[in-house]
């Protein structure tokens, strides 16, 4: 049902029975944390997206269909930071360039999450805090990736 929400574009319905099956104590199979991953991505549900991340890293082996929907997720995050100007007239913040390095971090992109940074298409005269704030999170998927 999950995947069936997820595919059809119906990514609320999807997080819901998501959480539904949370509460009844239902193991989620790699499929469901797929779409759950792509529902997340599409509605900006940051803190569910962070939830299922762990639990993949907790309870499940990674394979194929969990790198590949991991790897769809770079690819979206990408999408998104380059589609919020040309469709949506939204120039990229700090913020947004702070998702994508975590996004590239987690996804063990971690040369990529750098360049990134080195290239950002927002202002380079950000605020020190903004600075801080990015390196930080390059540094946090550095360690990250340290672990695994």
């Amino acid at each position: 049902m999950i995947s069936g929400y997820s595919q059809a574009s119906r990514c609320k319905e999807a997080l819901l029975l998501f959480h539904e099956m949370q509460k009844a104590n239902v193991e989620p199979s790699e499929v469901t944390m797929v779409s759950a991953l792509s529902s997340c991505a599409v509605l900006g549900a940051l803190a569910t997206c962070r939830w299922v991340h762990s639990y993949i890293k907790k309870n499940l082996k990674l394979t194929v269909t969990l790198g590949t929907g991991c790897i769809g997720l770079v690819d979206e995050g990408r999408c998104f930071l380059v589609n919020t100007s040309r469709y949506f007239g939204i120039e990229p913040r700090i913020e947004h360039c702070v998702c994508m390095v975590d996004i590239l971090g987690r996804a063990g992109l971690l040369e990529e999450a750098y360049q990134f940074i080195k290239n950002m298409p927002v202002n380079p005269m950000l605020s020190y805090g903004e600075h801080c704030c990015l390196h930080v999170e390059f540094i946090k998927t550095l360690k990250l990736r340290k672990n695994h």
